[in-house]
């Protein structure tokens, strides 16, 4: 992070008291798990036990968050996250939801860096969010990595411009990415990429539906994804049920296809929560490959904001020489 920025923030925070229209507040979360990956590489013959204590990609991070009231009734707000990985050194290493915008009774309309509208349609679906059964992990993991090859959809991205509105039971979540050409050689516009999502949250029910979509340029495929996503809470019981298609156009081949199908299950027991969550992917490739991602776990809380758990994930391939992948371990999250 930019040393002025973290200044600015600082000294935003310290002359905060002074002005009565003015709030801002420092947050942050720390988590650190500590298990044994036992992975198999590219060519399906190679075992390897590998111990790791990390807090990435734990999602540990430090923020700075506020608002300012306006005369004409609406808010300024502003927030500036980073990701620290401070098992490797205390470095940051990522923005997060940063951003500048407005809040009023049309809604919020900001700009920077977010996280997609289609990302946050899952909702509480996932039940091992920031551990190594992630969601994003789902997917055959790279030659010598420990990790899944992650969600298309789990995607964080700069440059965003995006509407968020509600009414009633309905949420309205609408993002557009402009191009900025890397190249200056090629045209790109204002809506080249663009993420979309409806949500519906009454009681113990959510659901939603969402879309990105991205054009062809010279650094991408022309590719689009859609995310129907279904949960329900209740209270001694979580149920959760995900479906996402994802195509991308090639310009002198078959398009390539790929479906995902998730179940995430909680259920309170002994004073916490036991879960898991089977997430299964399958593509359109000449030789297919289904991909299955296995959780469970348990976690439990010491304090409002101190937990710990313990877990179990799997990543396994319907094709024996694809890389393959299983974690056992546990971990302590500590919020402020």
């Amino acid at each position: 992070m930019n040393k002025k920025l973290i200044a600015l923030a600082v000294a935003s925070a310290l002359a905060a008291p002074m002005t009565a229209q003015a709030e801002m507040s420092v947050y942050g979360k720390a988590h650190v798990w500590f298990g044994m990956w036992n992975t198999k590489d590219a060519a399906g013959t190679q075992q390897k036990q590998n111990w790791q204590l990390d807090s990435a990609p734990g999602a540990s991070r430090l923020g700075f968050k506020g608002n300012v009231d306006m005369e004409n009734g609406m808010k300024a707000v502003y927030q500036v996250e980073e990701e620290v990985d401070f098992t490797d050194g205390g470095q940051f290493s990522g923005a997060r939801n940063s951003f500048l915008g407005l809040k009023g009774g049309f809604g919020d309309l900001i700009i920077g860096t977010y996280d997609s509208p289609l990302k946050m349609a899952q909702g509480d679906f996932d039940q091992f969010n920031d551990t190594p059964g992630d969601l994003k992990f789902a997917g055959i993991a790279a030659a010598g990595s420990e990790f899944g090859k992650g969600q298309d959809g789990e995607n964080r991205n700069k440059n965003t411009v995006m509407y968020m509105g509600k009414s009633g039971s309905l949420g309205f979540n609408v993002a557009v990415y402009p191009g900025e050409s890397a190249t200056g050689t090629e045209n790109v516009g204002f809506m080249d990429a663009y993420s979309a999502a409806v949500t519906f949250k009454a009681d113990a029910l959510y659901v939603a539906a969402a879309m990105d979509s991205h054009i062809h340029t010279s650094a991408q495929a022309a590719n689009s994804m859609t995310r129907l996503v279904g949960t329900y809470d209740l209270g001694a019981m979580e149920l959760g049920l995900l479906y996402q298609n994802g195509v991308e156009k090639a310009a002198s081949s078959t398009d390539a296809n790929e479906n995902w199908l998730g179940l995430s299950f909680g259920m309170k027991m002994g004073g916490g929560k036991v879960k898991a969550q089977y997430i299964q992917t399958g593509d359109s490739a000449t030789t297919k490959t289904n991909t299955t991602q296995t959780s469970l776990g348990y976690e439990a809380k010491m304090d409002k904001k101190i937990g710990w758990y313990v877990m179990y994930t799997s990543d396994t391939a319907s094709d024996a020489s694809k890389a393959a992948s299983t974690f056992t371990g546990g971990g302590l999250t500590a919020s402020f």
